[in-house]
């Protein structure tokens, strides 16, 4: 199905339907079935002055979908990937149905299994979580003799010369 937008010509700048000649802050707009299509393909010169305030304009479709400026001349529908459930942790993948979860240990959501094990790969961008010294012994390993030379400088900024 092809939608096109046309704002009437007012002045120098677009004003759908009734609303003021400003930018937009967040316009929210019903869209409808039409006969025909009237009015003229504005210039993508305008367009590209608008562009601003026509991104923050939502379509709301008649059959409930929303659609938002995709490119100079298009819009397409939108649909966020997740949805938050109501424990305010778990995330569930909108095309796929999988459920994922935040991993505390490393700071990253990743998929769970039925019983709640993380499985799977984990899923950017991540989030901070402490590790406490876990990066210092991955990084420079268990040997005491390193960690006793780099210990004392750990709760300032490090310097290394060579």
């Amino acid at each position: 199905m092809v939608i096109e937008l046309l704002l009437p010509k007012m002045s120098n700048c677009w004003r759908p339907l009734s609303l003021p000649c400003r930018d937009f802050l967040k316009i929210d707009l019903d869209l409808a079935p039409i006969a025909e299509v009237q009015g003229e393909k504005e210039k993508i010169k305008t367009i590209i002055k608008n562009r601003s305030s026509l991104s923050n304009v939502d379509l709301h479709m008649p059959d409930g979908g929303d659609i938002r400026m995709n490119g100079l001349r298009k819009f397409a529908s939108v649909v966020p990937l997740y949805r938050l459930e109501d424990d305010g942790l778990t995330l569930i993948n909108n095309s796929n149905g999988e459920i994922v979860k935040p991993n505390m240990d490393v700071g990253y959501y990743q998929p769970v299994d039925q019983d709640g094990a993380f499985i799977g790969n984990t899923i950017s961008p991540g989030f901070i979580v402490n590790v406490s010294t876990a990066n210092f012994e991955r990084s420079f390993g268990k040997t005491t003799e390193l960690k006793s030379l780099l210990l004392p400088y750990s709760s300032g900024p490090w310097c290394f010369l060579h």
